[in-house]
């Protein structure tokens, strides 16, 4: 008798806790749909102000003076081309060799230095990048220029791809490496010509 009414308070039990489970997944996804009610309406109201205004005019105008009507935005997409392209020209090469580097000597002392770096890197603010960008270049120069902005960009962007180039360089058969130098390619050659290609679309 002991056991049969142990069963049940502890079969009781459990359904309880899957009541509780239930309720609470419940009162969650009603939070969760009442946290998300202003940002559908934020959406919705910028759609319907914002769908009546595009126009070809609207991305191939520049901005006109405040007060007059009309402008659009072709300074902003033009410049945020060449702001994207310097950063990448900047980044993309100093990243993939700094990931390279990771991956071929992970236990070098500089390696370890560089991971550091890197931690430190990814942990600052962009503001603050900002902040060293106008007084590395702003400053001395003495006026704005999309350089100065893309150098910005380059040290946001320099952490992810060095973080995404070691991870992908590190799945790649050690065989693939050896079956290139064993063939007498150099080192160098083996890189560029063999894991480099192996791991670009990872990069």
């Amino acid at each position: 008798m002991s056991s049969n009414a142990g069963i049940k308070n502890r079969a009781l039990t459990l359904k309880q806790r899957l009541l509780r489970q239930r309720l609470f997944n419940l009162c969650l996804g009603a939070f969760a749909f009442f946290i998300c009610i202003p940002i559908f309406l934020i959406l919705g109201f910028v759609i319907q102000k914002g769908l009546p205004v595009l126009s070809w005019a609207f991305f191939t105008d520049i901005p006109k003076p405040v007060g007059e009507v009309g402008g659009g935005v072709s300074n902003g997409i033009i410049g945020t081309l060449i702001l994207v392209t310097l950063a990448s020209v900047l980044a993309f090469p100093i990243g993939i060799l700094t990931g390279a580097f990771l991956v071929e000597y992970p236990n070098n002392k500089l390696a370890a230095t560089v991971r550091i770096c890197i931690e430190i890197l990814q942990g600052i603010p962009s503001i603050v990048l900002g902040i060293l960008a106008y007084l590395w270049i702003v400053s001395p120069m003495g006026n704005f220029s999309a350089f100065s902005g893309s150098v910005a960009l380059s040290l946001m962007l320099l952490p992810l791809i060095i973080r995404s180039t070691e991870d992908t360089l590190s799945m790649i058969p050690v065989t693939i490496k050896e079956a290139a130098l064993s063939l007498g390619v150099p080192y160098y050659k083996t890189f560029i010509k063999v894991i480099l290609p192996t791991g670009l679309s990872g990069i």
